[in-house]
């Protein structure tokens, strides 16, 4: 077992046990559980066959909008503050030791995908909503967590490598800030066009989110159509998405 693994599981122990060995903190844990079992329940119960809505362009075009929601205002830190993923003890311990500057790297993106998908776990609180309004099931809810936590993961690191950039770098910064508003303008002019033509501007907006020329929307459009996807039961595609995202 390499040195840099030991850490991490060494770490992910402690926490656990950090739980048990707080009261507030295994309090808070149940009650979290406790909740989520409730809502999860709640959502289940009388849901008969009538009951239950059906995926449709609407859900894609809510799982799309949230997903670029989060990745646009996480990658956006990045032309100001930037975005960290180490801690001072990883600094101190981990930059001067024999480790290979990859490796370390690795380690720390691993944490934050840890963190993003404890963050996830948050969207389970969703649940009796999209059920019944959309028919996701449990196994769809977790293709949203999942998906949650890689665009809140990669809008991280594309804060970090930005800040990476052009950080002294005036006229880096300010091109990559013209190439930020001129993607966000030409997806909102898309939509916006596409609304204006439709019989319905909620059917036109939602429409136009979730197809495949809003699905183009850089990381959010893909990992979001991804989801969509899944959820309707169209595995290639997702699988296609994901790749996409994957390449990026």
């Amino acid at each position: 077992m390499s040195a840099l693994t030991y850490l991490t599981l060494t770490q992910l122990k402690n926490r656990v046990k950090g739980v048990f060995r707080s009261p507030a903190k295994l309090i808070y844990a149940v009650i979290i559980v406790a909740l989520l079992v409730l809502v999860v329940f709640a959502g289940n119960m009388d849901a008969g066959e009538g009951d239950v809505g059906t995926p449709n362009a609407q859900l894609g075009a809510i799982i799309i909008g949230y997903f670029a929601l989060m990745f646009l205002m996480t990658a956006n830190s990045g032309f100001s503050t930037g975005m960290s993923i180490f801690k001072m003890p990883d600094v101190n311990f981990l930059f001067v030791g024999p480790f290979k500057p990859v490796r370390i790297l690795f380690q720390g993106m691993f944490n934050q995908m840890a963190t993003a998908l404890i963050m996830a776990v948050v969207m389970l609180f969703q649940y009796g909503w999209m059920h019944g309004s959309y028919g996701v099931g449990l196994a769809g809810m977790a293709a949203l967590m999942v998906g949650y936590a890689l665009v809140v993961f990669t809008a991280q690191i594309t804060a970090m490598v930005i800040y990476a950039v052009s950080s002294g770098r005036p006229k880096v910064r300010r091109a990559l800030r013209a190439v930020y508003v001129v993607v966000c303008i030409a997806w909102a002019a898309y939509i916006g066009y596409r609304a204006l033509g439709a019989q319905s501007v909620l059917d036109g907006i939602c429409g136009a989110v979730a197809d495949q020329i809003g699905r183009l929307f850089p990381v959010a459009g893909w990992l979001g159509g991804a989801c969509y996807e899944a959820v309707l039961g169209n595995y290639q595609t997702a699988l296609f998405l994901l790749a996409v995202w994957a390449v990026f």
